[in-house]
């Protein structure tokens, strides 16, 4: 069963043609990558599938019923006030003798980074 049908898909940003005429299928509880160079045009393609970009007439995309997408952007957006960052805190006294640090989370994801 498709869940996303791309079909003759082209996508023009400014005067730079990001892809032309893309058909592309994605299966039912099929998971996919995108892997290529930076502006090949894989944000772009995404931002179709979720409907944020519109292809040029002539092509479609179409979602089945009850498909859902999930999309990450590059740069997200956060509302500082709904999506806090917890302070650091010792978990037990083990923790609080090690040199190793809490470390936050945002949105469930950890950062990298050491907090001082």
């Amino acid at each position: 069963m498709i869940s996303i049908l791309l079909s003759n898909v082209t996508l023009i940003l400014g005067a730079r043609a990001i892809f032309r005429e893309l058909t592309w299928e994605i299966q039912h509880d099929q998971k996919i990558g995108l892997i290529g160079p930076n502006g090949a045009g894989k944000s772009s393609l995404l931002k179709v599938i979720t409907g944020e970009y519109a292809p040029e007439p002539g092509g479609s995309a179409v979602r089945a019923r009850g498909t859902t997408v999930g999309y990450l952007a590059q740069q997200p957006e956060l509302d500082p006030a709904a999506a806090g960052m917890k302070k650091p805190r010792a978990v037990n006294s083990m923790a609080r003798a090690s040199r190793h640090r809490a470390r936050p989370q945002l949105m469930g994801w950890p950062i990298s980074q050491n907090i001082r």
